[in-house]
């Protein structure tokens, strides 16, 4: 089956996003809108398969490493709009549509591959460059972002789609994935730094403490240089919040996972049910990409606006590496907690 190409205006995009934006949209115009969103999104796939390929190749060489890919979801187009209502920006100009991440097993690697890609002669455009390393979020959040712009003499259907691709450490992920998944249950955006502002000192604390162990050159700006006084801070705000209870509680994986049509899979449509710890995993194979698609668009229609249901479409090898690399959608902060307990231990 052929790749999808955009079949939209670039002008009809950025309509469809309008519809997210507007409060009490009608049931048909959300409808048109999703269409035409889920073809903007199913456009970056060959981009991403592109981009994703090459990175594989490049993690052969770490074979402890991981490597993913996902198209961003509707929850976070909506989120994203909205976050930038008084400098409004356009879904078509949104760079983070199509997405690959690697976790390399050390700070060293990581930069290694990155600066492979940095002096490389990638045919492709590098529009932005954000390394999370030497100038962390506000958050804590660590990491290095690349994002593309597609380019090919023999593809120039996808010229000009934009695709992100995330550099993290097996630290940083778990770090990362924690936030999502406690963000999960409280209902909070803390991976956008909304939320409880305690909850939000706690993981500034714990990027803090990844940095130490990382022997990392920059720390997190506001917290303590000195290893120990960042520590005794962690263990009253952890205390205070009951961090380890409720990580015990929430992140010790999903109560049953079903599986559908696993074999032979490429894409996977991940539906997580946080009151009822379940998650549903659909399997597709490669041929199959449009109905993936199609299927993602339809299960979050649903779910807009239901606070306890997410849903994703990513691309993995197999189960045991879709379990690797997505962690958060399994419920799984197991090595979080670990990193919690020997530092406030």
């Amino acid at each position: 089956m052929a790749w999808p190409v955009l079949e939209h205006s670039l002008e009809e995009v950025d309509r469809a996003g309008n519809v997210l934006l507007a409060p009490g949209a009608d049931f048909e115009a959300l409808d048109l809108a999703i269409i035409v969103i889920n073809n903007w999104r199913a456009s970056h796939h060959f981009p991403i398969n592109t981009f994703q390929t090459t990175l594989r190749h490049k993690a052969e060489h770490f074979p402890k490493s991981v490597v993913s890919q996902r198209i961003k979801r509707l929850k976070a187009i909506q989120h994203k709009l909205q976050k930038h209502t008084k400098n409004p920006i356009a879904l078509s100009t949104m760079q983070d549509i199509g997405g690959c991440r690697i976790v390399l097993p050390t700070l060293a690697q990581m930069r290694k591959v990155v600066k492979e890609y940095l002096d490389g002669d990638l045919k492709h455009k590098l529009i932005r460059h954000d390394d999370y390393i030497l100038s962390p979020k506000r958050s804590g959040y660590r990491g290095i972002h690349l994002v593309y712009s597609y380019v090919s003499d023999k593809r120039q259907t996808y010229n000009g789609l934009n695709v992100e691709i995330q550099f993290r450490t097996p630290l940083q992920h778990s770090w990362a994935t924690a936030v999502e998944v406690v963000g999960f249950f409280r209902k909070e955006l803390l991976k956008s730094s909304e939320g409880d502002p305690v909850w939000k000192h706690f993981f500034k604390l714990m990027a803090a403490e990844i940095t130490f162990l990382e022997k990392a050159r920059v720390g997190i700006p506001g917290m303590a240089t000195d290893h120990n006084a960042l520590r005794d801070e962690l263990r009253r705000c952890a205390a205070h919040i009951g961090a380890l209870d409720y990580l015990g509680a929430v992140g010790t994986g999903v109560g049953s996972v079903v599986e559908t049509n696993i074999p032979g899979s490429h894409y996977f449509l991940l539906q997580l049910d946080t009151s009822a710890r379940k998650l549903e995993v659909t399997g597709y194979q490669l041929n199959a990409r449009q109905r993936a698609t199609w299927d993602y668009g339809q299960v979050e229609k649903a779910i807009m606006g239901q606070t306890e249901r997410e849903a994703v479409l990513v691309s993995a090898q197999s189960m045991a590496e879709l379990k690797r690399a997505y962690v958060n959608y399994f419920l799984d902060v197991s090595r979080f907690i670990l990193l919690v307990e020997t530092a406030i231990r």
